[in-house]
């Protein structure tokens, strides 16, 4: 067995056991469903701070004042 074949075992392995948690959930995968969540949060975090990264283009302010409605005359 070569290395690459020792780590296409490995890859099958997790692999096997991230669907087998997907399938059939119980608490037994709970370490599998901690670390798909945080690769998620990575992930999400990563995006959340490329969208955010967009600094020069100016961004539109809403205040209070702005959504406030003037009340009807037969309103009490």
């Amino acid at each position: 067995m070569t290395t690459t074949e020792g780590v296409a075992e490995k890859e099958k392995a997790l692999l096997n056991q991230v669907l087998d948690a997907l399938t059939k959930p119980s608490s037994e995968h709970m370490a599998t469903y901690i670390g798909l969540g945080l690769a998620l949060a990575i992930i999400s975090g990563i995006v959340f701070m490329a969208m955010g990264s967009q600094g020069d283009k100016p961004s539109m302010k809403v205040t209070m004042d702005d959504v406030k409605t003037e009340r009807k005359p037969d309103q009490k």
